[in-house]
């Protein structure tokens, strides 16, 4: 119980670490460019605590929902005092005002950048090799891994496959690592197969006859039958150089682009998932929509899992971590206000459409004031809140659990 109340905890800290880094990533490049700041503040609503320094007032409001950097001169209605109108915000020239509002996002992708470096230098690493780990005494239920009353015996047992034993080849082709036997098992349903492994320097012919077991599928997919051995990879511990974590780093962040951008993408499908789960008692798709609650519940679970010793239960939390500001960072930039993807969006439109003028040779039609998206924003923002109360529902009533 206490790891996962540590989970818990940890992700609201690391998330409003995080809300505080975004606002800062606006924040500095806007002094950095000479714009004024007057207010950086964390949550929304009511004031709790600030202080003054300089022009710039600090604090924390009631709702911790967000934040907010206010840069004089962001709207074309805002009054300006006639001394601070050379640092407004729409007087800056373009270039400086995108770097603004990206950096906020940017700021996200820094900070997930960072987390996995640190995982990948610190952190032991693991990975499957061709070494039996372990073999099972019989055909395993899918979703426990347990040996049901009664089940029969594994075909690797049955044919004398032992812990230690190096996988060769299977069918007479070589193997070329865990995820290959794997795939290869997996395709060969109810057949015997020739699997030449390495015992203690000779070679051994064995043939098992695998055996077909249904893997249940995600909400909506129907089971998938897969060949079974019932046999797994001794996993070897190494560590990362500085080179291989940067490129950890790199990569992982990258992949995280790409999941963000499927998940995104799911968003419509994955609404009716979640009020069929949530209402009418239909499965969760463990695989959908997850909202903060659920989040938190996940990295609570990680934490208290017992199937993995402490370290690595830290590393794949923050690893989720990792992975959650590549998404706030993604979601971010969408170009709908008032994400800051929305202010982007008007700002490449604005310039687009002086470039228009330009070879009309007609004279710029000046800046595109953002308070003329007021009403896509409170359309947004009602959606935007209506979803999340959903996702708060169905992360109470039927929580999506790791896997196990």
């Amino acid at each position: 119980m206490m790891w996962w109340i540590v989970g818990v905890v940890a992700f609201v800290v690391i998330l409003l670490l995080s809300i505080v880094l975004h606002e800062a990533g606006h924040f500095a490049t806007a002094k950095l460019f000479n714009m004024k700041a007057t207010e950086f503040f964390v949550g929304f609503g009511k004031r709790l605590w600030s202080f003054r320094r300089g022009e710039t007032e600090y604090g924390v409001k009631a709702i911790p929902a967000g934040g907010y950097v206010r840069i004089i001169g962001m709207s074309d209605v805002e009054e300006v005092a006639p001394q601070d109108r050379p640092r407004a915000f729409y007087r800056q020239k373009a270039w400086k005002r995108l770097i603004v509002l990206a950096s906020g996002s940017a700021m996200h992708f820094l900070i997930a950048f960072v987390m996995l470096l640190g995982i990948g230098l610190l952190a032991d690493q693991h990975r499957e090799t061709l070494t039996i780990g372990t073999v099972s005494p019989c055909v395993t239920q899918a979703q426990s891994n347990e040996c049901a009353p009664g089940a029969p015996a594994s075909p690797a047992a049955l044919a004398g496959l032992q812990v230690g034993d190096r996988v060769v080849s299977i069918n007479g082709v070589e193997v070329t690592g865990w995820r290959d036997l794997v795939n290869r098992v997996r395709a060969a349903q109810d057949q015997t197969v020739t699997l030449v492994v390495d015992r203690g320097g000779s070679l051994v012919t064995l043939r098992p006859d695998l055996v077909a077991r249904s893997i249940p599928g995600g909400a909506g997919e129907l089971a998938e039958q897969r060949g079974y051995l019932g046999a797994s990879s001794q996993p070897e511990t190494y560590k990362l150089s500085p080179a291989g974590a940067f490129d950890y780093s790199v990569s992982t962040v990258g992949e995280a682009v790409r999941l963000t951008g499927t998940a995104l993408g799911r968003i419509p499908a994955g609404i009716g998932n979640v009020i069929d789960a949530t209402f009418f008692g239909g499965q969760r798709d463990p695989e959908g929509l997850v909202g903060v609650v659920g989040i938190a519940r996940l990295s609570g679970d990680t934490l208290a899992s017992d199937q993995a010793p402490a370290g690595s239960r830290i590393t794949q939390f923050l690893i989720m971590m990792a992975l959650l500001n590549v998404f706030i960072g993604i979601f971010n930039l969408l170009p709908l206000p008032p994400l800051d993807g929305g202010h982007i969006f008007l700002l490449l439109l604005e310039r687009g459409r002086a470039l228009i003028y330009r070879l009309m040779r007609r004279p710029d039609p000046g800046h595109i004031d953002p308070s003329k998206a007021i009403p896509i924003a409170y359309v947004f923002v009602v959606l935007l809140i209506t979803l999340t109360a959903l996702l708060a529902a169905a992360d109470l009533i039927n929580p999506v659990k790791l896997p196990t």
